[in-house]
Parts: C-alpha cells; structure tokens; sequence
C-alpha cells in the first residue's frame, strides 16, 4: 500500500512476505526516474538485501508491515527499511559461514556510500544513501 507519493519521495507499507521484495524493486524501478542506471541497480540489490532480511529476520509475521520510505534531496538517494520485529538483539557471534546466508548488512557497508541502523521503541531502521552526483574522476557510483 502506498502511503505517499510525491516526484521526491515514495512511502509505502509491503506485506511481510517474500513477494513484497520485487514489489520493494519495482517501487524503486518506478520512483526512480531520473537516478543513473549505475545507482538504480545498486540500490535494487541493497533493497532486496533489507527487505528479504525483515522477511527472514525480524520474526514478522504475514499479517505484519515493513515500510519502505525514498526519497531524493537532489544530490543523494536516502532509502529507509522499517520494521516492528525482533531488531539486531538477535544477532548472532559474528561468525558466518562464508557460504551461507547472513550477509545483507556485509553488502549494505560495502556498496552503499552511507548506511546505518537506528533502534528504538520496537522500530528498526535501516537506511542507506547514494550519492546522485558524479565524482571527481569517476561516475557516481
């Protein structure tokens, strides 16, 4: 369901179930106009990752939300991914399986240009930023 639209930001609440990950793709896909192909990608997989991970992860049931804010200030893509689930105190040692599952947020710190967590009152937040203009040198991603 979504719950804005404006041409700079899109805010929509996804079923937690596991066809709310194409839907969390293609609201980007169709927000995302004017954003260089390099950025739209990255931010498709990042949005699969977190979406997928509130999915597996938050302990939600199908009944339940995760809500999905972007938006674009001009120079930068900021996307939010938001659930009422069990949060990161769940978290395991911090030893993976390099061929198992477990590596959403390792991908998020890897291609995105700023990310973080935010926690509190049951609400868990991860959001993660690209950098719309190019680089010294270099394209934008």
């Amino acid at each position: 369901m979504v719950l804005s639209r404006h041409p700079q930001m899109l805010s929509l609440e996804l079923p937690a179930l596991p066809a709310s990950v194409a839907e969390a793709r293609s609201a980007l896909d169709s927000f995302a106009g004017t954003i260089p192909d390099t950025v739209r990608l990255d931010a498709r997989l990042l949005l699969s990752e977190l979406v997928t991970n509130s999915i597996r992860h938050a302990g939600l049931d199908a009944t339940r939300t995760i809500r999905l804010d972007l938006s674009i200030d001009g120079s930068s893509l900021h996307a939010d991914v938001i659930d009422r689930g069990l949060g990161f105190g769940m978290a395991s040692s911090g030893h993976r399986d390099p061929t198992g599952p477990g590596w959403g947020l390792a991908l998020v710190a890897r291609i995105a240009d700023r990310w973080g967590v935010v926690e509190g009152d049951g609400v868990t937040t991860v959001w993660f930023e690209f950098e719309l203009v190019p680089r010294p040198g270099g394209d934008v991603s």
